[in-house]
């Protein structure tokens, strides 16, 4: 995505103007629209995203602090902010898309449909989703994305035994995961889904743990990026790690579509410590 530099955004600063304008002006779907109150040393932040093309809202909180530390709680706000938008904004682009004819899409319309089937996650979705990511790749060979999310899909239909042929699906996997990485080695979520593909098609844990921390180096801010690194960390024998960042994980985005998963990590991580009871209590939650 691209993001309107502050200096065009803050000609609307301060007056009321319809968000429906400012996305007509600025050619933006989304905007992202704030406020703070002050009382005594106390501050409260309210924030919240809106489909510009609608005016529907599609995340909206309250952020309170003490300005003492004002940078410390700016900092606070600014990585809450950053690890909340992008998942909602995601969820926001699928419902775009299901709007769209299906003979109308392109590549990455093909990206988010292949995305929605892997947060779906049947045995169905995922070969569903692998087939949106190779009619993506037909037209665009070049899109990491694709191959990331592609190399993925096939880690997890690996792991979870719904692979036809194993040893076919785990070349395929790691082919793509290879050219991913050629092509997209700046992309943050590119990142992610090689490094789980690494540990669920190779078992390469230091691999894997070394792209995990690559993609929190890229943006530190991603709940998911956080829970892959806390998965390579319990399975190298580190569950202490892998609690403290899936609870980071947990804290920057409470919502996530992919929070059953968040749970899990942190279900294996108090099983390896021998705390069984929370390791069944939160594999319930997950």
């Amino acid at each position: 995505m691209f993001v309107i530099a502050r200096n065009s955004s803050f000609t609307y600063k301060g007056k009321a103007i319809d968000v429906r304008q400012v996305g007509r002006e600025l050619g933006v779907r989304y905007v992202l629209e704030g406020s703070v109150r002050r009382s005594g040393n106390r501050l409260r932040f309210t924030g919240q995203l809106i489909d510009a093309s609608t005016g529907a809202h599609i995340w909206a909180d309250r952020f309170e602090g003490d300005s003492i530390d004002i940078f410390d709680l700016q900092d606070r706000i600014t990585e809450r902010v950053v690890a909340i938008i992008e998942p909602n904004l995601q969820r926001a682009e699928i419902e775009r898309l299901k709007q769209k004819p299906a003979s109308n899409l392109d590549a990455y319309d093909l990206l988010l449909r292949a995305q929605q089937l892997e947060y779906e996650f049947t045995e169905q979705s995922l070969a569903d989703a692998v087939r949106c990511l190779e009619q993506a790749l037909a037209l665009d060979p070049t899109y990491s994305a694709a191959m990331a999310l592609a190399a993925h899909c096939h880690g997890e239909r690996i792991h979870n035994g719904w692979a036809r042929d194993g040893p076919d699906e785990t070349s395929k996997g790691a082919r793509l995961a290879a050219r991913a990485l050629e092509r997209g080695r700046d992309d943050s979520n590119v990142l992610w889904m090689v490094a789980h593909a690494t540990l669920r098609l190779g078992m390469d844990r230091e691999r894997a743990k070394e792209l995990a921390y690559g993609s929190l180096g890229l943006n530190p801010n991603s709940a998911i990026a956080m829970t892959i690194a806390g998965l390579t960390e319990v399975m190298s024998g580190n569950p202490g790690k892998t609690l403290e960042l899936s609870q980071r994980a947990q804290r920057l985005s409470p919502r996530d579509p992919r929070a059953w998963f968040i749970q899990a990590v942190r279900s294996l991580a108090y099983l390896t410590n021998g705390e069984f009871e929370e390791a069944a209590s939160t594999a319930k939650k997950s």
